[in-house]
């Protein structure tokens, strides 16, 4: 995963020059509901299916690696707390080491 986690910092299709930080987060936001099949709204609305759940930290995964935010500011655009976004990060983690169909689904949008 560190690995995974410096190439993030390397080479980010999200990070653009002249984009603001909210701009950055909301095209990552949109990038990733695309590819879950969902809407931006249905990403941010509270739920806990779990293909909303799945793409949400996904988002927050790109999110706190590719801009170093703090996990309140990866939480802020969900309305979850730090500690949602924590764990929705370990969830990602975990589920893209041991979910083969979770990592092929998300393998192109971090790489």
């Amino acid at each position: 995963m560190e690995q995974l986690r410096n190439d993030l910092f390397k080479r980010s299709p999200y990070v653009a020059p002249g984009l603001s930080t909210k701009e950055t987060i909301e095209r990552i936001i949109e990038k990733v509901a695309y590819r879950f099949s969902l809407t931006v709204e249905q990403l941010k609305e509270k739920s806990r299916k779990r293909e909303v759940v799945d793409a949400r930290a996904t988002a927050i995964y790109i999110i706190r690696n590719t801009m170093g935010l703090s996990w309140a500011d990866c939480s802020y655009p969900f309305g979850k707390d730090h500690a949602t976004a924590m764990h929705n990060y370990d969830m990602f983690e975990t589920q893209f080491q041991v979910n083969k169909k979770f990592h092929n689904k998300v393998a192109d949008l971090i790489s």
